[in-house]
C-alpha cells in the first residue's frame, strides 16, 4: 500500500500541486514552468505541456500589453502637453476682466474639456466705441477651439477697418469659409459696436439670442439672429443684416452660449431660454456680478449633480454713466 501510495502521490498528485501552485504564481504576474521529465504521454504530461505553453504565450502578451501601454501613456503626455500649450494660448487671447470705455462688463468662462468652442471678445475702437463679439464654434476640444483662434485673428484685424457689424461678420465668414469648406465646421456669433452716445449696432449670426435687461423699466428685450452662420456658405444668397438699438446708462446686455440653455437635467429637459429669462427678471435689481452669480446657481440646482454637456460662457455688460467711466 505504501508503494502504491508513493507510485500515485509522485505519478498523479505531486505533477497537480506543481500546477496548482504555478497557476497562483501566475495570478501574481509570476510567468513559471512547472519542471516535469517523464517518457509517458498521458493527460498528466499533456496538463503540464498546456501549462507551460500557456505561461509562455501570456508572458509575450504581457511584455506586448506593457510596451503598448508605455508607448500610450508617452503619446497621451504628449497629447496633454500640447493641450496645455493650446489652453494657455486661448487664455491669452481673451481679454482682460477690467471695464472699457463706457462699458462695465464680466464674465463666466467654463470649458467643457481642456480647451473651449467658446470665444468672445470686448475692446475699445479709435473712435471711443465699444465692440463686443461672443461665438460658439461647432463641436468640443481642439478642432472648435482653432475655430475660435481663427475667429480672434480676423475680428482682431477687421473690427477697426469695417463698422458695419453685418458686413464684418460677413467679411469673416467668407474668410473662414475658404478654410472650412467641406469640413462640416462653422460658428454663430453676435456683434454689437456700442458707440460713445449709447447707440449700438449689431448682427447675430444664429446665436443663442443675446438680451437687454433694461435699467428703468426691467424689461427684456431679445436681440434675434440676422444673419447666417459663420464659416458657413449660405446657399440661398440671402446676406447678414444689421439692426440698431438705442441703449442707456444702467441697461445691461446679457451674452451666453448654448451651454447654459441647453444644458440638461436627469430628465433630458432643458433649462431654456424662458427658465434664463425668467431668472433675470426675478432678479433685475441685483448687480451684475450677483446676477451672474444667481444664473450659475440657478442652473446648478435645475441640473442637480447632472454635469455640463457643452461649454459654458455667461457675458453681462452694463452701460455705466459718463461719470462712472
Amino acid at each position: 500500500q505504501t508503494a502504491v501510495g508513493f507510485v500515485i502521490y509522485r505519478a498523479l498528485i505531486r505533477p497537480i500541486k506543481n500546477v496548482s501552485s504555478a497557476a497562483e504564481e501566475l495570478s501574481r504576474g509570476e510567468f513559471t514552468q512547472i519542471d516535469f521529465k517523464t517518457k509517458r504521454d498521458d493527460e498528466i504530461k499533456t496538463l503540464v505541456d498546456s501549462f507551460n505553453h500557456m505561461s509562455s504565450e501570456l508572458k509575450v502578451k504581457d511584455e506586448t500589453i506593457r510596451q503598448n501601454l508605455a508607448a500610450i501613456k508617452k503619446k497621451n503626455d504628449i497629447a496633454q502637453f500640447e493641450l496645455n500649450i493650446a489652453q494657455k494660448i486661448q487664455a491669452s487671447v481673451l481679454p482682460a476682466q477690467k471695464d472699457v470705455g463706457h462699458v462695465r462688463w464680466l464674465v463666466e468662462y467654463q470649458p467643457l474639456y481642456t480647451v473651449s468652442g467658446d470665444y468672445y471678445d470686448i475692446l475699445r475702437l479709435a473712435d471711443g466705441s465699444v465692440a463686443i463679439f461672443i461665438g460658439d464654434a461647432s463641436g468640443h476640444g481642439v478642432p472648435a477651439a482653432f475655430l475660435t483662434i481663427m475667429a480672434k485673428i480676423y475680428f482682431s484685424s477687421l473690427v477697426e477697418k469695417i463698422a458695419d457689424p453685418a458686413e464684418l461678420l460677413q467679411h469673416i465668414s467668407e474668410l473662414m469659409a475658404g478654410y472650412l469648406e467641406m469640413e462640416g465646421l462653422y460658428m454663430t456669433g453676435f456683434y454689437m459696436r456700442i458707440y460713445p452716445d449709447n447707440r449700438a449696432e449689431y448682427c447675430n449670426c444664429i446665436h443663442p439670442t443675446p438680451l437687454i435687461l433694461r435699467k428703468t423699466t426691467g424689461e427684456l428685450e431679445q436681440l434675434k439672429s440676422t444673419g447666417f452662420y459663420i464659416g458657413m456658405i449660405n446657399e440661398d444668397g440671402k446676406k447678414n443684416e444689421t439692426k440698431s438699438v438705442q441703449l442707456y446708462p444702467g441697461d445691461r446686455l446679457v451674452l451666453y452660449s448654448d451651454g447654459i440653455t441647453e444644458a440638461k437635467n436627469a430628465q433630458k429637459k432643458m433649462f431654456s431660454l424662458d427658465r434664463f429669462a425668467e431668472v433675470l427678471r426675478a432678479h433685475k435689481d441685483e448687480s451684475s456680478q450677483s446676477l451672474r452669480n444667481i444664473l450659475l446657481e440657478s442652473l446648478k440646482s435645475y441640473l442637480d449633480g447632472v454635469p455640463l454637456n457643452d461649454d459654458l460662457t455667461l457675458l453681462i455688460a452694463e452701460i455705466v454713466s459718463p461719470a462712472e467711466s
